[in-house]
């Protein structure tokens, strides 16, 4: 499916409900929307089921620094994330292991702890996401990758193919849902309930 045809759909669906005509910047704004609400349900569920896995299957990017980069970062245990379309990190490798996620307290509790059998090291690394970075414990010296999930671009959602035809649909489905007058429309509701069951199942 095309961008084009995707807002063809959406008139359709809109049509259907009877609601007021939207010009396409309105409709690539709910579309945006939507896109970033379909991320957000699925990357909930994304080590729980392989459905999540295969919903967001194009919306991996993979940054690698090698030891040349690694000796530029402003902070060595830190590497600034270029890309505004950044979400969430899948993957970190630190030298030659994979780094554990930490939530930022734990993180900083890593940092200060003097107890060996808790405390990362060049071993057993981690990681925590802190204003559009990646900070690491410890520091790489050689390499380091990180593998993220992006948010799309609506040509990259479509044009390009990024998410499969069947989660375009529904992706359209949440932007039209969400383009209803009101949420106490019972159209609305409907359609609601109908798109949680199909990301619960």
């Amino acid at each position: 499916m095309t961008s084009t045809e995707a807002l063809a759909y959406l008139d359709l669906l809109l049509d259907k409900a009877d609601q007021p005509y939207f010009i396409d910047s309105e409709k690539e704004k709910f579309i945006n929307l939507a896109i970033t609400e379909f991320i957000n349900k699925y990357y909930n569920k994304f080590e729980l089921n392989g459905e999540s896995k295969t919903a967001l299957n194009g919306l991996y990017r993979i940054a690698v620094q090698d030891a040349v980069n690694i000796t530029t970062w402003s902070t060595p245990n830190r590497f600034d994330i270029p890309d505004v379309s950044f979400m969430y990190p899948i993957a970190v490798k630190v030298d030659d292991n994979e780094a554990e996620f930490k939530g930022y307290k734990e993180y900083v509790e890593d940092l200060s702890t003097s107890d060996p059998f808790n405390k990362s090291n060049q071993d057993y690394p981690s990681y925590v996401v802190s204003n559009r970075g990646i900070n690491t414990n410890p520091a790489p010296s050689v390499y380091f990758r990180l593998v993220y999930l992006f948010r799309p671009t609506i040509t990259e959602a479509f044009d390009d193919d990024k998410l499969l035809e069947n989660y375009q649909i529904e992706v359209l489905n949440i932007a039209s849902r969400k383009m209803f007058a009101n949420i106490e429309s019972q159209s609305y509701e409907v359609q609601s309930i109908e798109t949680e069951r199909g990301i619960n199942q």
